[in-house]
């Protein structure tokens, strides 16, 4: 089964769209950003609102006419996949990750909100383990590859997405996960922001998880064994806020893949 990397929103627009040409001007891509206010149910039944804000961007005729048409404040519906951009800025390698989509609707209202994400990849490094003052969290990186066929290896791109479990979901994982194991994940998505020492906004993404489940490594491909928290689930699993299970401050490492503004298309 091929590796899986889609993502679901309903929300506002919250910017004008801006658009752009690219390939000696022959191609336009627009880019704007969504707000969604989703709720989660905290391990203690607590239930708080995950308001959250995303980078899309879309190219294509009919595509680009119509993220062009969405006025700010209005409602929209929007399927694609995360794509991470890189690029060189004063000797150092800068990323920046956005929504790519393929699908985008203009609807009546927005409401409900979602955030929907969906991953199927491997964990390509170990699974790191925190046990904070407020909450416990268990970090993982995870690859999802695309593009690759026997006539056209070359084509293959790889897409790294840092995905989080909290509290109960993190404890209940811990020790049952490892390196090259192939899993699936499905929560939130969410950025948080900073400012660096120099001044510059810096932006990292991640997904909040409500569920995994493993299948196995590259060499054991077999059944999926799953782990859940969140409301409905029969698990547990608390998040706090738009940056995280506490607070939002920045994790050791978190610049290493997304840390900086997209300098442009």
């Amino acid at each position: 089964m091929p590796d899986l990397n889609r993502v679901i929103l309903r929300g506002v627009v919250s910017d004008p769209p801006q658009s752009q040409r690219f390939q000696g001007g022959a191609r336009k891509r627009v880019r704007f950003t969504v707000h969604t206010t989703t709720t989660e149910r905290e391990e203690g039944g607590a239930v708080r609102e995950r308001p959250a804000w995303h980078q899309v961007e879309v190219t294509g005729e009919k595509l680009v006419g119509t993220a062009e048409r969405l006025p700010p404040n209005g409602s929209v519906y929007v399927e694609g996949k995360i794509h991470t951009r890189s690029w060189v800025e004063n000797g150092g390698r800068r990323y920046a990750t956005s929504i790519r989509a393929d699908r985008l609707l203009e609807v009546e209202s927005a409401e409900p909100h979602v955030n929907r994400v969906v991953v199927l990849g491997y964990i390509g490094t170990d699974p790191e383990l925190r046990e904070l003052s407020s909450f416990t969290v268990l970090k993982l990186r995870v690859a999802m590859s695309e593009g690759w066929t026997p006539q056209d290896p070359s084509r293959e791109h790889t897409e790294w997405l840092t995905v989080e479990a909290y509290d109960g979901l993190a404890r209940q994982l811990h020790g049952n996960l490892a390196r090259r194991q192939r899993i699936y994940a499905e929560g939130m998505l969410s950025s948080r922001t900073w400012t660096d020492p120099s001044g510059r906004k810096r932006r990292f993404t991640e997904l909040k998880a409500r569920t995994i489940s493993s299948s196995g490594n590259r060499a054991e491909e077999g059944g999926a064994r799953p782990w859940s928290g969140g409301a409905g689930s029969g698990g547990s699993s608390s998040y706090s806020g738009s940056g995280g299970g506490g607070g939002g401050s920045r994790p050791n490492g978190a610049a290493s893949h997304e840390d900086a503004d997209d300098p442009g298309f």
